[in-house]
């Protein structure tokens, strides 16, 4: 995780990104996926996030707040970002950390291809055609 190639996206305001910009995203993810159930409710605010990173990383509340900050468009940024690819909390919590993160298709299991198996036998019985009774005795 982190590194200057899953973040190249981001801007750094009108200077070059650094390691810390690196710093800030990878515990801004670690924030958000230990409280994604918070952010899939929207429950989880800037605010938290900025709380969280200036008393984990030592550096001042100012240094994440728009428009003057240091690291808040590093923030702006990841947060948009990780709001884009888990679809605003739709999706599973690896999407937070995962920059090319895709939608695993699910997989028919086994239990899965006997209940259908089941379910066309079910339908067959009930709806195949039945053949005719004849009358016996009734001579037309």
């Amino acid at each position: 995780m982190g590194g200057a190639t899953d973040v190249v996206h981001r801007r750094c305001g009108d200077r070059p990104c650094e390691e810390m910009d690196d710093r800030v995203v990878e515990e801004l993810r670690a924030f958000i996926s230990r409280r994604y159930s918070s952010f899939m409710t929207s429950t989880l605010t800037f605010r938290h996030l900025k709380q969280h990173l200036s008393d984990t990383l030592g550096l001042p509340y100012g240094m994440f707040s728009l428009p003057d900050g240091r690291y808040a468009d590093t923030l702006d940024d990841e947060v948009d970002a990780i709001a884009v690819r888990c679809d605003g909390g739709a999706r599973d919590v690896e999407c937070v950390s995962i920059p090319g993160y895709v939608i695993r298709k699910p997989r028919l299991r086994v239990h899965h291809v006997a209940g259908y198996g089941v379910l066309v036998l079910l339908a067959v019985a009930l709806f195949r055609k039945r053949p005719r009774r004849r009358s016996v005795g009734k001579d037309k």
